[in-house]
């Protein structure tokens, strides 16, 4: 893949001319102070980073590593009413 860097300032002044070389293939890194500081890829990168994993993941629950989730939405942990415990605990390490 080609890469192309881009100080801050520079992305700041160009962000539509980037934006158009990372959409044509481009790996844009930005830098700030001579550090690579992000990455900009364009969609279609991450779209098959993305069914990669997908497809990882269905292996790993194939051969029952992992159990997938059915998509919905996790319901909210009810904590623990644990008043008094850290006395106990501290009590029994006396």
């Amino acid at each position: 893949m080609k890469q192309r860097k881009y100080s801050m300032s520079e992305l700041r002044a160009n962000l539509a001319k980037v934006i158009r070389a990372a959409e044509r293939g481009y790996r844009i890194l930005v830098t700030s102070r001579g550090e690579v500081v992000a990455m900009i890829t364009g969609a279609s990168d991450r779209i098959a980073d993305d069914s990669t994993i997908s497809r990882k993941l269905q292996n790993m629950a194939a051969q029952g590593k992992i159990l997938l989730g059915r998509g919905g939405r996790i319901k909210p942990f009810k904590s623990l009413d644990l008043t008094g415990v850290s006395n106990q605990v501290l009590k029994d390490r006396r």
